[in-house]
């Protein structure tokens, strides 16, 4: 019986017993710091990853392949968006006027890029922007621009007519500078970018006139992000910029269907 006694008073502690508590409290210690080692070493590899993005370096050509994919991925999402809306579309043929006039730019803008990529392989990367491909990328905005206000404005004439007149002297301008064999140069894309843009304004201001200005809010956001995105100096700015572009055009489409 006093051998039994010895034994248990030099035997191992039982969970709940207090001389175990100071090994509990070591072991989460050491859990503790192993979890914030790694949490460390994470952060650092993160931080590794987000350094060789920045300085991430692509060739032209390999650019301009991304562009054209980034567009087209865009599209497909949107259309399986649409799929499902137009069960519930109150204006359905303004949902589908906006719908076929953001997916018929589609292949306008794709094939643009991948005219870049070819034109890169057998010229480099140093030769002029402005070409029929080019007019019709840029230009079949401004063809988008007259239609979605037309949608979004739910069939308004003179609001229609105002977009036309802006859009028809944009699209004008661009077209007589390419058959004039005007000047090339960053400065003369940024001023087609701009008149897009003024396109793009035309249209959203319709949100304005059925009273919806949080939206407009959201969607001028949502321009101003994917513009800053496209004239970004970093390769894949561009293909970036098709992540606000999707959400934009899922909201047209989106009130575009209602009331």
């Amino acid at each position: 019986l006093a051998q039994a006694r010895a034994a248990l008073a030099t035997g191992p502690c039982r969970p709940g017993s207090r001389a175990g508590s100071p090994r509990r409290r070591r072991d989460a210690v050491q859990r503790a710091a192993s979890l914030a080692s790694g949490m460390i070493v994470s952060l650092g590899k993160a931080g590794l990853v987000f350094e060789d993005l920045l300085s991430l370096q692509l060739s032209f050509r390999t650019q301009q392949y991304l562009n054209a994919a980034s567009i087209l991925l865009a599209n497909m999402c949107l259309l399986r968006e649409a799929w499902d809306m137009e069960i519930e579309a109150t204006y359905l043929a303004d949902f589908r006027i906006t719908m076929v006039a953001c997916l018929l730019h589609c292949p306008f803008s794709a094939a643009y890029h991948l005219h870049l990529a070819a034109r890169s392989r057998k010229e480099g990367d140093a030769f002029a922007r402005t070409s029929l491909s080019r007019l019709g990328d840029m230009g079949g905005l401004h063809v988008s621009c007259i239609a979605i206000s037309w949608a979004l404005s739910h069939g308004s004439t003179v609001y229609f007519v105002a977009s036309l007149a802006l859009n028809s002297l944009l699209l004008s301008r661009m077209l007589l500078r390419y058959f004039r064999g005007a000047p090339e140069g960053p400065e003369y894309e940024l001023q087609e970018f701009r008149c897009v843009g003024a396109g793009v304004a035309m249209y959203l201001a319709a949100l304005l006139l059925r009273g919806l200005v949080g939206v407009f809010c959201v969607q001028c956001c949502l321009g101003a992000c994917m513009g800053a995105l496209m004239n970004a100096p970093h390769p894949l700015g561009h293909a970036l910029s098709r992540v606000p572009l999707f959400f934009l055009a899922r909201n047209l489409i989106t009130y575009a269907a209602i009331a």
